[in-house]
């Protein structure tokens, strides 16, 4: 095909290397990129065969590019990364101006930062390598297809491959060290930010670990604490129990001595009304009295009107005085009797009044306590129900207890394999 193309140009169908001389050529690298360069024979006249080229790869750079997003297009990996940090017309004009810069002669200091900066960029949005090489490689074939519908000698064809191929090969040197250093770059603060991390986990971890050893020693204590608890709920509930049973035993006291004091008031009543009738008896035996102390009187005064009848009769009166003497004896001592009667029944009034009064304050004194007993049954009823409520609680507190101290151990057994693991953690960062 060149020599085809050799016979159809002649002599004139060469690169125009007086015109490539006229360009402005720079090829300026100091250090480690001027051995990379040296390496692949970059040299100045590269770069003047690339400026010639440029008018051949502006007049197609829109057909390279469309080509090149269509290709990046079909792949939707690339397409995501491109659609979350950028837009593809955007991105065609960054592309058409890194391609003109590859071809206008001049390789600097300026042209590399440039060149990195894209590919940290490129790096960081993550891009990978090999895609960024592919996509080299679609420019470079596109390029090279351009080439080869020119009509140039192969002397010529060849120079514009390998200059090509030369540029082409120092920008994928400068995005592959990029790529390393930005990886380096992540590597090193990914190591820092394990090592910290370590740090971190390791402090924690102890922290963690002492925490974990005093939360276990409280909830020990709470365990301890929890036990005696259950054992005084049990004393409790046994107290509750013992107050319930002395508490119905007194009431049950209670009643029966209020039931006493009740068979008392009526026992009371019924020698209040016997001291009536009695008080009654002794002043019909005080009227009786009175009869007997006027017959005793009359009964003298007859004795006395006897006697001096039986004076006035002389010795036929004789017998009849005797008989009249010993009336009027009678009589005096009746009288003399029924004195002493009258006595003892006006003593007997004043006993039965003080016995009435005696009685009557006994009995305001019985119901007095009747009704205190009664309010104290009451109360004892009062205590012995709250006694009852009492023991409920206190079984209910025990079986809270015994569930508080059951979970407490769930509690302490999670604790110790937290603190294995944190142990074994520690183990870890400590290996």
């Amino acid at each position: 095909m060149f020599t085809k193309r050799k016979k159809e140009r002649k002599a004139g169908t060469g690169l125009n290397t007086a015109d490539t001389q006229r360009a402005e050529i720079v090829l300026k690298m100091d250090g480690e990129l001027k051995k990379q360069l040296d390496m692949i024979h970059l040299t100045e006249e590269d770069l003047r065969i690339l400026t010639q080229l440029e008018p051949v790869i502006c007049q197609e750079i829109d057909r390279i590019v469309n080509s090149f997003y269509q290709n990046i297009m079909n792949q939707d990996n690339l397409l995501h990364i491109i659609e979350n940090n950028s837009t593809v017309e955007r991105l065609k004009g960054t592309l058409k101006q890194h391609i003109q810069e590859m071809f206008n002669g001049r390789v600097d200091q300026e042209y590399i930062e440039k060149r990195k900066r894209i590919a940290l960029i490129h790096a960081k949005i993550g891009l990978e390598p090999k895609w960024y090489m592919g996509a080299f490689q679609d420019l470079l074939q596109q390029m090279l297809h351009i080439f080869e519908n020119e009509q140039m000698d192969f002397p010529a064809y060849r120079r514009a491959v390998l200059a090509t191929t030369k540029i082409f090969n120092i920008e994928q040197q400068i995005v592959l060290d990029a790529y390393n250093t930005e990886h380096e770059r992540v590597h090193i603060e990914h190591i820092a930010n394990q090592d910290q991390l370590h740090g971190s986990i390791q402090h924690t971890s102890e922290t963690l670990t002492s925490i974990f050893t005093q939360v276990n020693r409280a909830v020990e204590g709470l365990v301890s604490s929890s036990e005696s608890l259950t054992e005084q709920s049990v004393e409790t509930k046994q107290t509750a129990k013992e107050v319930v049973t002395h508490s119905e035993e007194g009431q049950a006291g209670l009643i029966s001595q209020q039931e006493r004091m009740q068979h008392i008031a009526a026992q009371m009543s019924a020698v209040q009304a016997e001291l009536a009738t009695l008080e009654e008896a002794a002043a019909k035996i005080g009227s009786i009295v009175g009869l007997v102390e006027g017959i005793a009187e009359q009964t003298n005064l007859l004795s006395l009107n006897a006697s001096i009848e039986s004076a006035r009769a002389g010795e036929q009166g004789k017998g009849f005085a005797v008989v009249a003497s010993e009336v009027r004896k009678l009589a005096e001592e009746t009288k003399a009797s029924v004195s002493d009667v009258t006595g003892l029944i006006q003593e007997t009034h004043e006993q039965i009044r003080n016995v009435n009064q005696f009685m009557g304050t006994a009995e305001d004194l019985i119901n007095s306590g009747t009704e205190q007993l009664g309010d104290v049954t009451a109360q004892f009823e009062t205590i012995m129900s709250h006694s009852q409520d009492n023991e409920i609680v206190s079984s209910r507190t025990e079986q809270s207890i015994q569930q508080f101290s059951h979970e407490l151990m769930d509690v302490k057994k999670a604790m110790q394999q937290a603190e294995h693991i944190l142990r074994q953690l520690n183990e870890l960062t400590e290996a």
